[in-house]
């Protein structure tokens, strides 16, 4: 998920959560296998026409290389089908002899899997089957070799890592809430982690756990705004509906998810209601 949209999940969820009486807020959220491919192509197929050289001899002579990967679930597990070009050659007089020339296409069955810590989810190998263009599995020993050498490691490496987005999120939700609420949000976010994994036909089911803030004491109500300040809430207000109801969209376009959307816009317009009558 992109991080504006965490951002603006949290945020709302940070305004569902100070109503709750519950200790822990879980939120179930569908991640498209779109998404998956998004991550596969910003981390590793990064060369020309979407390649990854996984392995070159530094002559040109010989290579492994991944290209256009497509991704689907299969039977709770998640597909990944690659085209694959393989040479093997010697480097002689300053030449290339080819030696072995392959063109096919890589598929590799991976566990959606969670660290200890729950916070980092990622996709081990389960099995990697090479076929030809006529679809024929290949047994050939020097590419079996090669994908179990340098595929299988750099597409089991691929993740989808929480950690690396909690300041982001937290330096994004700082222009928005009040500063009484920055510690607040800091141990919200330490307590944010994955859970409940499940790898479908369309989409991997996941849930993002939390801790609920702590219920804060009553306070002795204040003074009402002036007209001023009252403009001035509105402005804040606005701005912040305008942030949100954007990246409600983006997140649910991004997990291509109608009921996350529905469940954000719902807590939006609660809050709409909660302020305006505050």
């Amino acid at each position: 998920m992109r991080r504006n949209s965490l951002a603006a999940l949290f945020g709302l969820l940070l305004l569902a959560a100070q109503n709750s009486s519950a200790t822990q807020i879980s939120v179930p959220l569908q991640i498209d296998y779109s998404l998956i491919k998004k991550v596969l192509l910003s981390q590793l197929y990064t060369g020309k026409d979407q390649t990854a050289e996984l392995w070159n001899d530094r002559h040109g002579c010989s290579y492994l290389r991944l290209s256009k990967p497509d991704v689907s679930g299969n039977n709770g597990q998640v597909k990944l089908l690659n085209q694959v070009q393989a040479q093997f050659g010697s480097h002689l007089g300053g030449q290339c002899l080819t030696l072995l020339e392959w063109a096919g296409t890589l598929e590799t069955l991976q566990k959606p899997t969670l660290d200890a810590e729950h916070s980092v989810l990622s996709f081990p190998i389960i099995s990697a089957t090479a076929y030809d263009a006529a679809g024929r599995h290949l047994t050939i020993d020097k590419l079996q070799d090669l994908i179990k050498r340098f595929a299988e490691p750099k597409l089991g490496a691929v993740k989808i890592d929480l950690n690396e987005s909690r300041n982001h999120i937290e330096d994004t939700l700082a222009h928005f809430l009040p500063k009484d609420n920055a510690a607040e949000v800091k141990d919200i976010l330490k307590s944010v982690k994955f859970s409940s994994i499940a790898a479908n036909a369309d989409n991997i089911g996941i849930s993002l756990d939390f801790n609920a803030p702590a219920k804060r004491a009553a306070l002795t109500p204040a003074p009402a705004f002036s007209e001023a300040e009252q403009a001035q809430w509105q402005a804040a207000w606005q701005q912040w509906d305008v942030f949100l109801s954007s990246a409600i969209e983006q997140a649910a376009a991004d997990t291509q998810s109608p009921a996350l959307r529905d469940t954000l816009m719902q807590i939006l317009a609660d809050s709409r209601s909660a302020f305006a009558a505050g």
